[in-house]
């Protein structure tokens, strides 16, 4: 989304936390936090005059993730409509395995569709209603498609147009971590060695002491893989890969 929190809609916000059923006093000082505030800009060193805003959410405020979650569970229940009606039909990984429709992350958001016109333009009906209703915007700039292998060029084309934003041939990254992989483990935590080694063979040019080699290795090469390992599990193999290089540049004079 472009400008997330700053395109929130005050009265839509109101209206919706009345229409989840919340006590009408909690929203009044909910409101109360979000509509008294006031902001000045300094221009060339001067600050200029306080003026007060008519929509948006502030992104330092404690309150503000927990309204924006709120406000992000609407496009998530558009979404769950849209599957029980049939007009989305998501992903299954499997037989067993739940439909998989969309993922969300802050203002980020990864939708799963099926190769087809009329799908495609059914979410993008989805995201014009809640674009039109809260007042936010679909940054297409930094949007893309992603297809499967099987998907013809022309077919590509056609649904990359019905959302005015480009095809992409790789996900690339999200968060530090490759958005996709193959079957092979090895592959898929390659990008920790290859870091790793970057980083050592560069220390190894350098005239640093044995003291200040461990030091940055416990402090930088050991943090690298640190966030991976909080979400998958790393292979063995790697891990001695990364402790033999680490030896070889202590040892190394």
């Amino acid at each position: 989304m472009q400008k997330a929190c700053d395109r929130v809609e005050w009265d839509f916000l109101k209206d919706y936390f009345l229409r989840l059923g919340f006590h009408s006093i909690w929203v009044q000082w909910v409101m109360q936090c979000i509509t008294t505030i006031s902001i000045s800009v300094k221009f060339n060193g001067d600050q200029l005059n306080y003026f007060h805003p008519i929509s948006g959410l502030r992104q330092d405020d404690p309150l503000s993730p927990y309204l924006f979650i709120l406000l992000a569970n609407l496009l998530s229940t558009l979404i769950h409509q849209a599957l029980n009606m049939g007009h989305l039909k998501g992903i299954q990984l499997n037989r067993w395995c739940p439909t998989l429709s969309h993922l969300f992350f802050v203002d980020d958001t990864i939708f799963f569709l099926d190769g087809k016109v009329l799908e495609c333009q059914n979410l993008a009906n989805i995201l014009n209603q809640y674009c039109l209703a809260i007042g936010q915007a679909v940054n297409r700039n930094k949007s893309g498609i992603f297809f499967s292998k099987a998907c013809p060029s022309t077919l590509k084309e056609n649904l990359a147009q019905q959302f005015q934003i480009p095809v992409l041939h790789k996900i690339g990254k999200y968060l530090g971590i490759p958005s996709d992989w193959g079957r092979s483990k090895r592959d898929m935590f390659a990008w920790i060695l290859g870091r790793v080694n970057s980083k050592l063979d560069g220390w190894k040019e350098n005239l640093i002491s044995k003291d200040g080699k461990e030091i940055l290795i416990k402090s930088v090469v050991q943090a690298i893989p640190q966030y991976a390992m909080s979400i998958f599990k790393i292979l063995v193999s790697l891990c001695r890969s990364i402790e033999k290089k680490d030896s070889e540049i202590l040892v190394a004079k």
